[in-house]
């Protein structure tokens, strides 16, 4: 277990410079967020019982929800704050390969919303990469919370027939 451990945390740490240089956010902070909380979810997800969980991938939304399982369903909480759908194309696939859960929930967006030009095929992309690393998953993608200040109409923007065809 410890060697797979190990193996998870330098593929992910081989992946997290490039997510950085590649990422819209400037501001330096997220890098060693990034760092440390993938590796936080990488430990939970070793321990965590396959196929039985629920994995839960987002931005700081994610991040922020306080429980830990849902009537006795373990959930490992996968959210990385600052992480745009661009972003998380780097990481969501590889927890959901390394966990296999029941249930994948995907809430990311919001600092999508920050753009004047939102692209949505990294959504596409994203929901694709996510189901191609764990076909045995329901994948459950939620709206983000509804805002005036950024983009109000991302939920409008990003709609296509894609989310439509997942069950």
């Amino acid at each position: 277990m410890r060697i797979k451990q190990l193996l998870a945390i330098a593929t992910l740490t081989s992946v997290i410079p490039t997510v950085y240089a590649t990422t819209t956010l400037s501001d330096s902070y997220w890098y060693p967020h990034f760092v440390a909380r993938s590796s936080a979810i990488i430990s939970q997800i070793q321990v965590a019982p396959k196929g039985s969980t629920i994995l839960l991938l987002g931005d700081s939304n994610t991040e922020q929800f306080p429980y830990s399982n849902i009537e006795g369903v373990p959930i490992i909480n996968a959210g990385l704050g600052g992480s745009t759908s661009a972003d998380q194309l780097y990481f969501a696939p590889l927890f959901a390969a390394m966990l296999k859960p029941a249930q994948i929930h995907l809430m990311i967006g919001t600092n999508d919303s920050r753009h004047t030009s939102i692209d949505c095929t990294k959504l596409d992309e994203l929901v694709n990469s996510i189901k191609l690393a764990s076909p045995a998953s329901k994948l459950i993608v939620w709206s983000i919370p509804p805002s005036t200040t950024f983009a109000p109409d991302w939920n409008q923007q990003c709609t296509s027939n894609t989310y439509r065809d997942w069950e």
